[in-house]
Formats: structure tokens, sequence, C-alpha cells
């Protein structure tokens, strides 16, 4: 027998014997899924919360390490190769098996749900006093830092403070007001917004007869109320007032009589919620062995249900999502997040949430990522206004979604030009960019909502592209204040960077998250029933659920198949095993039909099929027929027909060998070509997974379109992909041998550069600067094989290969892209080089602004020059893309000190120009530099919301920048309140995700943290060996952070030698932070010159906090360096005058850290 204490300090008996647990860690495994309450529990999850999110690199083995020891522990007679039967693996993680009683939490929560469905007081009082005798201490407290425990710590101690109220009001019912007062007066005193508690105390105190003891128990808390927050105390406590002043006769004790207990609202935490774990009843399978399930009869010989009408378990997440539902309809828009593996419920319990609200008057309109590639850009949320359209959305708003979702299939622009067969078309006054759709999805519901709340499905978010999530963000932005609830669901598993980037951004408006981890045995014994099988016992059910996992598609599939073939236990251990079997039933002919769905993408019309198929159309109806009653395929709207679950379609699709399903891709891609309205991204699709060395030309015409049509559309981070797939059709069509025609080797020149641009786009400097490298090499080639001729009448070399590849970086930049911020040599010499040349404005004013970037900090005249002729350039231009990016320049070198009056003029000219031009890209580099701004004012509230809007904006690479921006400033605030602890885990964080999404410098910001984590603490000798590894390959970098190291190491000639060889500071956005450096290691080192320098360039920054203008790094008010600079120089004026701004300065910030923590 084993029993666990979490109620208090941490208690494992088994046998009535303490466990001998090994060590906090297998303590907070144990915890950890005690917290869960009987639910699956995830590898990743528990290793994410048990480390904190910062694992060890074996994090994996460690787990099972500890489950494996606490599995000994806690069955130490279970003999070698038994399974488990207490700490159980459940796909994907693990749970603990035990009786309600066996876990004090989980009995605590049992008791107060039995005492709120008793009746009789005396039972309740009973009950309740149970309850609270199991509490020793604290719950969770050895982990209790933990996100966790802490959570979970908080709902249980307001549990039982409900509790402690339940069982005084019970002890009011059986007269015993002594008992009842003795039980609340300490929760009253120390809680005194708990108006409950309050009142049965004072309801007490009056059946005690002291009558002014009753008063002042109410007064006190009205004063309380006023004092803290203004508001006068509930109804309640007023009447209860009044009827004392008036000894009215209903306050006296009457004896109970049998009455409904009422039971408390969840929202204030009470126990109407029944544990999680459940003991199952002791039952035997030896019944059901080999062929017994041929015994029980078939209710039905109709095909089984579809998988939308199993609506069974999944209690809790049920009620989670309809309490979401009821905060978005208070005005306050919510998103929710709906995990689990492929055939967990997803689908059907928020199809099941989703009735119940349209019956309360909500509008639910659902959009579906496509489960396959080639799939329209965006097409959940054209496939969602359509339904905004048919539910009643009015005026502009409804005849605008109408023309997006008609216009999707046509909407083609001069990126398909030449592609053999395809009409090009135009969409009239059709905004179909990712802008215009989260536009017009926003003003839709918002329309909707005057007369309702609104529910937006995202149905199967780990298969969005980047234009989806980007509107996803959009759309939840512009709605805060309105009745909408966003429903996400996705497979966790399958989750991209970008969709754990978008669900950290709306980390605000979250509501909840619910990982489905499997139906309970009760839910699978109604599955398996609702698919036609009778007389199920909960043994039968208790196996299912054991062989399932609770998986709803998995227990679906096995009962099916269990139902033909009459035996349970031979039907295999996996579901793409057992959906393999029941394929392997059906026909040649069907089964061959499916292949052919599978390879079009899983969803077909009947005359598509007829011609992917080749049959006739009486015998493809019986063939889709046989898979429908098979359960298999279904109809769709419009005859479309479907694949069941996207995991039907994986399986069949992965068991076609792979040179018949590039034959049939290839195929396909004939049929879609001679569609009327044939889709790019469907065509790319099918080319790229059917191309050979001999069609591979003919496939990149359909690729390279669109690609184009992606980049036109603005989506750059999903045409990466498709100029990654272009690159590597030009390969296989050897375009890229020297003996390839001039044409076919510009074209890969093209492709390179497109690529460059995408991988920038995707916030892939690295790979970026890599791809450019390449398509200079190829440039140079090129145009050493045939010189750029000359335009006669423009005098302008057209076209010029070398100029085109240096232009390719398209992306706008909010921080730089060199390594270690070295110069690339190369890149700044062809720079010159095309620059002396004749060019186009647009293709000069690209090389200008590359310039900037490549020579910022180093050739600071250059950079000058250059971005002032790029912002002149573009201006005689009508291209609001080419201003924005010579704004972007100008504004980055504004954030060092020569251009400091510059910054806002030019940040709101690129906030006004990106913002009346729809590009959002550059919109993002706005907010982000009115970050900057708001930091060099000391405003941190405005910093965050300019982050915040940033965020809004932002899309691809570009919103992990965001993020890591955000979190940076995160850790800025952290050093401010002085958790230097919580700011090295933000940092360290950071800089492993900029690391590993091969961001610039990611590695580098850790030195940068280093350099503020010290400062605070006072000490950088710890950085001496950091320090010198950069100055050995880099010595212009960070020289003045390497000195003072060394002289806090004890190194002073040492130092000295570092701090007079460096030359002078770069001036550019660390310059200040570079600046505070040298003027304290001046001032250790006695340089006069130096301290006098530092002084006069610092002093224009008094009365700001040094390093915060960066918004990553802090390193106190400028005015306590400025102090100690005058104090040095001897002007002891100063010195009082600078110590006094430096306290005023500190206050400011101290209120705004608490608006911000308010």
């Amino acid at each position: 027998m084993v029993s666990i204490e979490v109620l208090g300090a941490l208690r494992v008996r088994v046998n009535g014997d303490p466990a001998p647990l090994r060590g906090p860690m297998q303590g907070a495994v144990l915890a950890r899924l005690v917290v869960a309450a009987g639910e699956v529990v995830s590898a990743d999850r528990l290793i994410d919360d048990l480390w904190q999110g910062e694992p060890p690199p074996k994090a994996t083995a460690a787990l099972q390490a500890h489950i494996s020891y606490l599995r000994r522990a806690l069955e130490p007679d279970r003999p070698p190769r038994a399974p488990a039967r207490v700490l159980v693996s459940r796909t994907p993680g693990y749970t603990l098996h035990l009786p309600v009683t066996a876990v004090d939490v989980w009995h605590f929560e049992h008791l107060l749900a039995q005492a709120a469905a008793e009746s009789d007081p005396r039972t309740r009082h009973r009950d309740l006093g149970a309850a609270l005798a199991l509490w020793q201490g604290a719950a969770y407290t050895p982990y209790a830092d933990a996100p966790w425990a802490a959570a979970e710590s908080d709902r249980l101690t307001d549990l039982r403070w409900t509790a402690l109220e339940h069982q005084a009001a019970a002890a009011l019912d059986l007269g015993r007001p002594d008992e009842a007062a003795t039980l609340l007066h300490r929760l009253a005193d120390t809680h005194p917004e708990r108006e409950e508690a309050v009142r049965l105390l004072a309801l007490a105190r009056y059946r005690q007869g002291r009558q002014l003891a009753a008063l002042e128990t109410l007064r006190k808390v009205r004063t309380h109320l006023n004092t803290e927050y203004g508001v006068d105390p509930s109804p309640p406590l007023r009447a209860l007032e009044s009827a004392i002043l008036a000894h009215a006769p209903e306050l006296d004790y009457t004896p109970p009589t049998a009455r409904p207990y009422e039971t408390v609202d969840s929202s204030g935490g009470a126990g109407t919620a029944t544990p999680g774990p459940t003991d199952p009843a002791p039952g035997s399978v030896s019944s059901y062995v080999r062929g017994a399930v041929r015994n029980l009869s078939r209710e039905s010989t109709s095909p089984a249900p579809l998988a939308d009408e199993v609506g069974a378990g999944y209690v809790a997440e049920r009620a989670g999502l309809l309490a979401a539902a009821g905060e978005a309809r208070a005005g306050r828009s919510r998103v929710v997040w709906v995990e689990g593996e492929a055939g967990a419920g997803k689908t059907t319990l928020v199809s099941d949430v989703a009735r119940l609200l349209q019956a309360e008057g909500w509008v639910v309109v659902t959009g579906h990522c496509p489960e396959v590639d080639g799939a329209p850009a965006a097409w959940a949320w054209i496939e969602l206004c359509g339904e905004l359209a048919g539910a009643g959305a009015a005026g502009a708003v409804g005849s605008r979604a109408a023309g997006l979702v008609a216009s999707h299939g046509v909407a083609r622009s001069e990126a398909a030009s030449g592609v053999e067969g395809i009409e090009t078309v135009g969409v009239s006054g059709v905004d179909a960019t990712p802008f215009g759709l989260a536009r017009a999805v926003a003003d839709g519901c918002g329309e909707r909502g005057v007369a309702g709340p609104v529910v937006v499905v995202l149905e199967d978010a780990h298969r969005a592209d980047s234009a989806t999530l980007q509107i996803l963000r959009q759309v939840v932005a512009w709605s805060a204040g309105a009745p909408v609830l966003f429903v996400v669901t996705l497979r966790g598993s399958e989750a991209g960077e970008e969709l754990r980037a978008t669900s950290a951004a709306l980390a605000a408006v979250t509501a909840g998250r619910w990982e489905l981890g499997g139906l309970d045995v009760e839910a699978v014994r109604d599955v398996m029933v609702a698919v036609g099988l009778a007389g199920i016992d909960e043994a039968t059910a208790v196996l299912v659920r054991d062989r399932t996992g609770g998986n709803p598609m998995f227990v679906r599939e096995l009962a099916k198949l269990a139902a033909a073939e009459g035996d349970l236990l031979a039907v295999p251990a996996g579901v793409r095993d057992v959906l393999q079997r029941r394929i392997a039933r059906l026909p040649a002919e069907a089964a061959r039909l499916l292949r052919f769905i599978a390879v079009w993408g899983g969803e077909v019309g009947f005359d598509e099929l007829v011609e992917l198929a080749g049959e006739s159309e009486e015998t493809l109806v019986d063939l889709v027929d046989t898979a429908v009653v098979a359960g298999l395929l279904r109809l769709g709207h419009g005859g479309r027909i479907h694949f069941w679950h996207a995991l039907t379609r994986d399986t069949v699709y992965d068991g076609i060998p792979a040179l018949r399903r590039g034959r049939m891709h290839w195929a396909a891609l004939g049929v879609a070509a001679r569609s009327p309205q044939p889709e790019l991204d469907a065509l790319a699709h099918h080319a790229i997974a059917g191309a050979t060395p001999a069609t591979a030309e003919q496939a990149l015409v359909h690729v390279t379109a669109a690609a184009r049509h992606c980049v036109e559309r603005r989506a750059h981070p999903d045409a990466r992909a498709l100029w990654s797939a272009a690159l590597d059709l030009h390969l296989l069509a050897g375009h890229d041998r020297s003996t390839a025609e001039r044409r076919h080797r510009l074209a890969v020149l093209e492709t390179r550069c497109a690529l460059v641009a995408g991988l920038a786009y995707s916030g892939n400097d690295t790979a970026a600067r890599t791809q450019r490298q390449f398509a200079l090499d190829l440039a140079e080639t090129l145009a050493a094989d045939m010189p750029p001729l000359v335009d006669a009448e423009t005098g302008c070399a057209e076209p010029d290969p070398v100029a085109f590849a240096l232009a390719s970086w398209r992306a706008p930049l909010i921080w730089g892209t060199r390594d270690k911020r070295l110069t690339d040599t190369r890149i700044v010499e062809a720079l010159g080089a095309a620059l002396a040349r004749p060019l186009p404005a647009a293709t000069r004013v690209r090389l200008l602004v590359a310039t900037v970037f490549e020579v910022e900090g180093d050739d600071d005249p250059l950079a000058f020059a250059a971005s002032a002729e790029a912002i002149a350039l573009s201006r005689t231009l009508d291209d609001p893309e080419l201003l924005c990016a010579a704004l972007n320049a100008r504004a980055f070198l504004a954030l060092g000190p020569d251009l400091w009056e510059e910054r806002e003029p030019l940040t709101a000219e690129l906030l006004t120009v990106s913002t009346e031009s729809g590009l959002v890209e550059f919109q993002a580099v706005a907010h982000f530099m009115s970050c900057l701004i708001a930091c060099g004012a000391n405003d941190l509230v405005g910093a965050r919301a300019a982050v915040e809007r940033g965020l809004e904006c932002a899309s691809g690479g570009q919103l992990r920048q965001m993020l890591v921006v955000l979190s940076a400033y995160s850790a800025v605030l952290a050093l401010l309140r002085g958790e230097l602890a919580e700011a090295e885990r933000i940092y360290t964080r950071c800089s492993a995700e900029m690391v590993a999404s091969g961001t610039a410098n990611g590695a580098e910001l850790m030195v940068a943290a280093g350099m503020a984590l010290n400062w605070a603490r006072g000490d950088l000798s710890g950085l001496v060996e950091p320090m010198a590894a950069i100055h050995a390959e880099a010595a212009d970098v960070m020289p003045y952070p390497y000195a003072l190291s060394l002289l806090h190491a004890g190194e002073p000639e040492r130092a000295r030698k570092v701090f007079r060889a460096a030359g002078p500071l770069k001036r550019d956005h660390y310059w200040s932070v570079m600046t505070v450096f040298r003027a304290r290691a001046a001032i250790h080192l006695g340089e006069p010159h130096a301290i006098a320098d530092c002084y006069r360039d610092m002093l224009p920054r008094s009365g700001t906090m040094a390093g915060l203008d960066t918004g990553s790094v802090v390193y106190g008010p400028m005015d306590t360096i400025l102090a100690e600079l005058a104090q040095a120089l001897g002007d002891f004026t100063a010195v009082a005058d600078h110590r006094a701004r430096a306290a005023e300065v500190e206050r400011r910030i101290r209120l705004q850290l608490d608006e911000l923590d308010g």
C-alpha cells in the first residue's frame, strides 16, 4: 500500500514504512505527478517543469533514471519485468495510479466534493473536518519556488480557506457559534477580503450574544475595503449589519431541516471538482482471451459514427474551455490552446464545446490549417472569412470576406506568367495579403460581436504557415476588449518554432492550455459502445485503456478491427498498425484509390479523382462507397472526398514506395495544371515531390511561380522553403555547372539571392550570410565570363550580377548580422566597387543600405554618408519599401551618439510610411526603435508597450527576434529589481534560442549579460577568460570591459596595457555601455585625460540609466558614474549634484517598476 502526503513536507510510505527516496529531484518528480491528479504528464513537460526550462544535456536519461528508481521505491516487491502498477508509463509520459485516499491532496478534494453534495449539516461538518485535518503545512512546501508547484499551492490554499468557511457554516447550522467563531477569527483577521468568512464570523459572534463584537467585525472589513480598494462591502455584509442592528429574528438559530447544500461557484476555488484518479473496480480479464470478443453482439451493422459524434471524456478540459468562454463573454478576448497527438480528440472536444456555446447564442467560425503541403497560404483564415460572411457579417465586412473566399482559387500575380496553361487573373478590390485578411477577420468578429460573442476556432495550428500565424497574432491584438474566444488546436510534438513563438507572444491573453492525455476507462467504454460493440464491462475497458493510452482514435479503430476480426488481444499494438490492418482488409482497387487521394492531399473532388485514378465514374462510386462504409473516407461539403483523419492519410501515404509516390505526384501535377483554377502552391508541391533530372526544369516553372507569389504577398518566411526547393531543382537539372547555359546560371543566381532574402526574413542570419557568399561567388564568375553591358540612354550597367547578389538582403534589421561585429572585408570591398559603377537608382539604394550595416561602428563617416544618400535617393522613387529600408538603416545608426537627435523623427517617419504602405515588418522595426527611445528616456512602461506593439506586427524570424527583445527587456527589469538570478536565467535562455535559430551573435549575448550581471555584483573578475578570448580575436570590440575585469582580478599592469592600447570607441548603439566601462577603468587606473574625456562625453546623458538605451542591459544611473568621474576631477559640487540626480532617477525607476508589477 502506497501513501503520499504533500500537504506539508513530502512524505511517501510503502506498507506504512517511509519510502527510500534519493534526493529532492525524485521527490519533485513524484510531486509533479501528484499535481496532475491522475492525468498523463508528458516527458517533455516533466523535463521542462523539473529543470525550469533549463534542462541538462541528458535530461531525458536523467528523468528515466529517476522514474526507474521511484518505481523500485514505490513497488519494492514487484517482480522483474512485471509492469509498474503505481507509476505507470502512458504515451507520451507518466501518470500515477493510486486510490483517491492514498494521496492526501486527492483525498482532500474528494472530501470537499463529497461534502458539497451532502444535504445533512452533520455529515458535511464531519467530511470537512476530515478534509482539513489532512493539512500539516503549506502544500508542496519543498518545491514552493517552482512555478508548477506555486500555482497549485495557491489553488489548494484557497480551497483550504473555502473549506474552513464551509465547516464554520455547517457548525452554525448545527447551533455551534462558539466553534464557528474559533474556526474563522484568524482567517477573517488575516484575509479581510474574504467577505464570506467575515460574514459568518459576525453571525457567529451575534449568536454568541456578542452584538458589539459582531458589528466591530463588520466595521473593520468596511474600513479595510474602503482604504485598500475604495469599495464598499458586498450586499450580504450590509444586509447582515442592518439585520444585527434591527435584531432581526432570522438571525437566530433554527434547527436545520434537510435541504440541498449550495455548491460554491468554481471560480472561487470551491471543492466541486472531482479528483482525477480513480480506483479501477476489481475485475478479471481472464474471460477476454483469444476469440472471446466473438461472443460480443453487434448492435448494428451500420457504419461507425463520425469521430465528431463521440464526445466522451475530458470533463475537466471541457469545463476549462467553458470557463475561458465566460471570461471572453465579459469583454476580455481570450486565447486557449488544446494540445494532443493525432487522434487524441482535440476536434471532438472543441466541437462539443462549440455546440454548447452556440446554444447560448455564440457565433462559431472555424478555419482548418491543411494537413498536407501545397495548400494555399493562410487557407484557414480564407475559410474562416467565408464562415464569417455566412454567419451574417453585414455590409462592407461581409462582402469583403465573401470576396476573399471567392478569390482564393483565382488570385494570381505576374509571378505565374510564363507557366503554360495558367492565366494571370487579378483580384479586384480584394486585399489578400495577411494584413488584409487579418483586417477582414477582425472587422467581421467585431461586427458579429455587437450581437453576441464569437468563437474563432483555428484547427491543426502545427501545420500553420507563417502568414496564418501572423494573422492570428494581429486578429487577437485587434480584438482586445471584444467578446471573442480564440481556440487553437495543435499537436504539441509537431509545433514549429514560429508557433511556439506565437504562443509566447499571446501569453498575456492566454486563458488556458490543455494537453489531452487520453480518455478515462468510462469514456473508453462509451467510445467502444458507440462503435457498435455491446456488453463491454469495466475489465475490458481497462484493458483497452491500457492498450491504447486512452487515445480516442486508437480506441475507435481498435474496436472496429476487434469487431471485424473478433479477437481483441490479437490486434496490433500501434494505431498505424491498426489502420494498416484495416486498409489491408479493403479490396485492392479501393486501397489503390486511397493512395491516389493521399498523394493528391487528403481531400479531392470527384472529377479530379476520376482523372487521377483513370477509372470509370461508376467504378469510382463503388470504390469510394466501400472506403466510406469502412470508416476510412467521408464525404464533405460539395461532395468532396476526405480521409476520416489526417493520421489515416499519413498511414496510406507513408505506405507508398518512394519511386511510385514520385510518379504519382507528377501525374497529379498534370491533373492539377489542367484545373480551371489551379493553385500555385499545390502545383509547386506536386512538382517538388515528383521531379526527376529529366523533369526538373519543367518543375522549376511551377515552384518559382509559387515562390514569387509568396513574395508578392509578403509571405517571405513561407517563400524560403520554396526558394530552397527551387535551388535543389536547379542543381538536379545541372544548372549550376560551368557548362550550363548562361540563362540557367543566371536563374540559379536569382534563386540563391531570393533564398538569401527568405533566410533573412526567417531570422537565420548565419545561413543568409553564407548563402550570400555563394551568390557572390557565382555572380563574380558570371561577371567575369561576360561583363555587364552599359545602356546608352541611362548609362547604367544592366544586368549587373554582382550588384544583384550584394542587394539580395531585403529583410529589415533590428540588430547587426555580422559575427562578433567583425568586418567582412570581401563584402565591403565588393560593395564599394559596385557603388563606383553606374547603377539603377533602386539597386543603388539597396547597396547603400547594405553598406551601412556592413560598416557601422567601423567606418562611421562612410555609414553616415551612405545612409544619407540612401534616404535622399529613395525619396525620389515611388517605392515605400525602399524608403523604409533607408530609414531603417539611418535609424539604426541614430542609436549611437552622433545622430542622437534624429532617432525620434526617423522612427516616426518609418512608422508612418510602413503603416500607410502595409509594410508590417518595418512597422515592427519602428516599434523596436520606439522601445529603445523610451528606454533612453527612462520610460519603462512605454518601452514595454512598444515591444508588445512590435510583437503584433512581426512575423517569421522577426517575431522570434522581437520575443528575444522582450525577454532581454524582462532581464533588464529583473536587474533593476535586483533579481540577478532571474535575470541570468532569462539571458541564458535568450542566448540559447538565438544560437539555435542561427541569429548572429547569440553566444555573445551571454558575454554582454555577464558584464551587466557582474557589474551589479561588483566583481568582473570572472569574465577575464571569455574577455581574453574575444580580445585575442577582435581587440577593438571590448577592450575596456576586459581592462576592468583584469583590475578586479588583481592584474593592474595587464589592465593598463590593454587600456592604453585601445583605439577609439565604436560609436554604435553600445557606445554608452563601453564609455561606462572606460570611465570606471580610467578611475581605477588614474588616467586623468581619459577621465576628463569620459566626463565630457557622458555629461549629456545625465539623468538617464546607463546602458538602458540598448534595451538589453543596464548599469545603474549614469549620474552615479558621473559622480565618480567628478570626484576624480576634484569637482565636489558636481559630485553632490550628480548623486542627488542619481537618487531621483532611481526613485522614478522604482515607481515605474511598481506600476509594471501592478
